[in-house]
């Protein structure tokens, strides 16, 4: 059972700049790409998986389109993950 996390909507913007923040310096993307991409996507909620799953978090994100969505998740999927799990400390995907 996944259940999303009772986590403030208002922090969503923060946690989403922390994220994008640490693409930023981590290097793996271009400017043009993070500005192109990145910028442009939402953070619509996190689901935290039950124990039994690890504790996984599944990121929710929301492109403009639905290239973009698929663009996004071809080219920059492992890099978000990566910054996901590192800003909340646990996997996320």
């Amino acid at each position: 059972m996944r259940t999303l996390l009772q986590q403030d909507e208002s922090q969503w913007p923060e946690l989403w700049r922390a994220v994008y923040r640490h693409l930023e310096t981590e290097g793996t993307l271009t400017p043009q790409q993070l500005q192109l991409w990145i910028a442009p996507l939402r953070l619509l909620g996190i689901e935290d998986a039950n124990a039994l799953d690890g504790g996984q978090l599944t990121v929710k994100m929301g492109a403009q389109t639905d290239f973009a969505s698929h663009w996004i998740s071809t080219h920059f999927q492992p890099q978000l993950e990566q910054a996901f799990t590192q800003i909340l400390g646990q996997p996320a995907t």
